[in-house]
This record gives C-alpha cells, structure tokens and sequence, in this order.
C-alpha cells in the first residue's frame, strides 16, 4: 500500500512539474512539450489509440462534438471526423480508391452516399474552365462561353465560342464557331469556318475556312479547304485530292462524287460511286449505283444504274438499269428532245399510259381535242421516214369486204342525194367529226380504200353498159 501510494506521488509530481514548466502544456514521453500544443506525445516504438467502434457505434454517438474523431473498424473502415454537421472520413491522398481534394469533401471512385446535387459535384466555383488531363496533355475541356473538348488534344489550340469537339485532335486549332466534330481529327485543322457539323475519323480534317458543311461518314469531305454548304454522307463520300473548294453538292452514299473535280458546284449524288471520279462537273444530278462515275459534264440528269456512266457532254437525260449508249430514256435539254428506246413485245402483257409532247395547256385557237384512248400524243406534227400502221383483223379492217357477194353498193344517185344532204361521202368522218376525235390513219384509210374499191365497182359496171351500148349501135 505505501508503494502505490509513493508511486502516485512520484507520477502526479512529474506530471505537476510539467503544467508548472510548461504553462498548462503536457509531455507524455517528452519534457519539452511543444509550446503549440495543449498534449504532446513523444514514442519511437508506440502510437496514439483514438476510441474504436463500429459503424452502427458511431452513429449511436450523442450531440458529436464539433472536430470529434473517432476510428470505424468495419463497412468503410477507416478515421471519421464530425464536421459540426456529419462525419467526415479522413482520406489520404495515396489511397487507391478515392480522390483527394482540399477540402473535406472528397469523392470516391468507388461511390458516394449522402450527397446533395447543389452543394456536390466536381467542377470549379469560379468562373475558370474544367480542364481534364492524360500524361499532362490536355484531354478534356469544359468553358463556360460553349466550348466542349473530350479527347486527347482535342481543341488544344482552339479559342473559338460555341464549338463541342470529341476524339483524338477534334477541332485541335478553330477560332470560328458554332462547330460540331465527333471523331478522331474531325475538324482537326478547322481556323475560322463557322456552322460546320464532321462525325467520322477525319471527316472534314483539312477545312480551313469552309463553312456551312455536313460531314458524316470517315473521311467525308476529308479534303475540303475553303467550300460551303456541302453536305455529304456516306464513307470518302466528296472526298478526293482535288475536292478542295466544292460548294452546294449534296452527295450520300460511299465514295459519292469520291475523286471528283474542284470545280465541282451544286451537284446531288445519291448512291454509292454516284458521280465518283466526275469531271469538271456542276448542277448534275445522279441517283443509282455508279451513275455518272468517271461523266464529264453539266446540267446532266442521270437515274438508275450505271446510268450515263463515262458520258461526255451537258444537259443530258439518262434513265437506264445499265451503263450503254442506247439508255431506255435520253434526252437533250439543250435542244428540246427526247428519244426513248422501246422494243414491243408483240402478244405481251398491256402497258397502260400515255405521252404527250407539246405544249397543251397553251393552245387557245383553234382548241384542239385529245381524244380518249390514245398512247401517244404530239403537237406541231412528226417527221418520219417511215410509219406503219398494224391492223387487228383482216376481215373488218381492211376494205376487201367490198369485193364480197353480199356486199350492198350504193345506188350511184342515192350517193349523190346523201352528198347534197351531208356534205361528206357515205361511211366516211365529217370534217366536224375529225376535229373532235382526230384522224385514225388506219381506219381512213381503209375508209378510202373502200370509196376507191367502190369506185372501182362503179367504173366495171359503166363499162359494161359502155360496151353494150356500143353494141346496140352495131
């Protein structure tokens, strides 16, 4: 008893020394405790043991103490300090899964609990941009005067408003604005052009100044320095060495209008190699596979397959399924004409409708009548070298019925009464009824074959009574 009691003594003396040295500062394992510190410890070999509790401990505690620690033994282990408002976990910088910030609200990777979307997030509370890096290079940026970068360099060097690039070298150097590139070097070189929209590895990539363009589609309008307003969809679609200034084309398809001309100029190219290796080309419009691919002209119009594939010429027609110098349909805008290639299949199938050529709806007078029931129409007149009408049945078209035994030929002065009366022959057309219904070739002319067979009939028979007259006089 009188040892723990001297011991006591001997401790509470040492311990009486220190607050009297030190003014209220106390040593544990040190007799100059530092002057900043209401407790000093001092160990080689041990360390501090703070209270150790489980999560469920530690929530338990009442009214915590503002700067309270306390170490969590289980769920996300760890030291938790009460900020006045919750507790808090204390991160270091070197642990693998979590980020360290300045501040006590640390974010980690392997999720979050408890956060408010007005006072968390990841940003600036400044008016400075986010910036996101890889190996020290800039890999994303985010301002707040609309420019968007994510990718490694992309829009580096860009200072122009309102511009979103995403992908290796995006939009690296535009001062224009108002861009869109999605991509690796999409708009890689883009400077001043506004309006542009390039989704696709390289689409639009040498654009300095153009403006105005749609790329979609690897490498589409890869070339394109200074053009506008092109839109071109479809893999290497308006792309080619030469293709550094087209303006207004539309071209969808791949490769459409791949390798054409500089000059190239209001064109529209629907279809893979739709005008791929054009010349000198400008307000042509190809629809089909291949059609017009390796032409050399303007104003052409070509649709179907290889249609006016290789032409050489302007303000051409081309309707085909096939590339040939004899399309199904060619005409010439220049010169008004047009030439349709048809081989009819006698015994066929019916085709139904109809052409008409001329001006129609400006005739005034005289007013002519289309008649029902016709294929073709034309105004003005036809020249041909040869036409051939064909007739359907040799008993009623034709007026060999003339000749038959029962065949009633009329009376040569009921043809003069009925002339007097009608002033037209009998079974022939009035001249009123032609301007209604139009002339039939074929049945006129078998109708004058039948006046002419007629006739025919009427001189044998006046012949006979010539010949027997001369007779009766002998």
């Amino acid at each position: 008893m009188k040892k723990v009691i001297i011991l006591s003594g001997v401790f509470l003396s040492s311990l009486s020394f220190s607050f009297a040295q030190n003014i209220g500062n106390v040593g544990v394992g040190t007799v100059n405790p530092h002057e900043s510190a209401m407790l000093d410890i001092s160990s080689n070999g041990k360390g501090l043991l703070i209270p150790r509790m489980s999560l469920q401990n530690r929530q338990s505690i009442k009214n915590p103490a503002i700067g309270l620690k306390v170490y969590q033994t289980d769920g996300q282990a760890g030291e938790y300090l009460f900020n006045g408002s919750k507790w808090e976990r204390i991160l270091t910088s070197n642990e693998a899964y979590s980020i360290a910030v300045a501040n006590p609200d640390n974010w980690s990777i392997t999720g979050n609990s408890g956060t408010s979307p007005t006072s968390n997030y990841i940003g600036t509370s400044d008016n400075q941009p986010l910036v996101f890096k890889v190996n020290a290079v800039g890999s994303g940026y985010i301002n707040q005067d609309g420019r968007t970068y994510f990718g490694y360099r992309a829009g580096q060097n860009a200072t122009g408003p309102n511009n979103t690039g995403i992908g290796l070298f995006a939009l690296n150097k535009v001062t224009g604005q108002s861009n869109l590139a999605f991509g690796s070097y999409a708009l890689g070189v883009n400077e001043g052009g506004n309006t542009n929209v390039a989704i696709g590895n390289e689409a639009l990539t040498s654009n300095v100044s153009g403006h105005n363009n749609l790329a979609i589609g690897s490498s589409s309008l890869r070339n394109n320095v200074s053009g506008g307003y092109n839109i071109a969809i479809g893999i290497n679609s308006l792309f080619g060495a030469a293709l550094a200034n087209p303006t207004e084309n539309i071209s969808i398809g791949n490769e459409a209008m791949y390798n054409a001309q500089s000059s190239s100029a209001q064109n529209v190219a629907i279809g893979a190699n739709a005008m791929r290796a054009s010349l000198t080309g400008a307000r042509n419009v190809a629809i089909g596979y291949d059609v017009f691919n390796s032409a050399v002209g303007s104003g052409n119009i070509g649709i179907g397959y290889q249609a006016g594939k290789g032409f050489v010429g302007n303000n051409n027609l081309f309707i085909a399924n096939t590339n040939t110098t004899a399309p199904l349909i060619n005409g010439d805008f220049s010169a008004g004409t047009i030439k349709i290639n048809v081989k009819p299949q006698v015994g066929g199938s019916s085709t139904l409708g109809s052409l008409a050529i001329g001006d129609f709806d400006a005739l005034t007078s005289p007013q002519m009548t289309v008649p029902s029931g016709y294929r073709l129409v034309v105004q003005d007149g036809i020249i041909t070298e040869k036409i051939k009408v064909a007739l359907r049945s040799s008993l009623t078209d034709w007026a060999d019925y003339v000749f038959n035994d029962d065949y009633k030929l009329m009376k040569l002065d009921e043809v003069e009464k009925y002339v007097k009366n009608n002033k037209h022959l009998p079974n022939v057309p009035s001249a009123e009824d032609l301007v209604k219904s139009g002339l039939d070739v074929a049945k006129i002319n078998s109708k004058m074959m039948e006046k002419i067979e007629e006739l025919t009939l009427y001189i044998i028979e006046l012949n006979k009574r010539i010949t027997q007259l001369e007779k009766n006089k002998l």
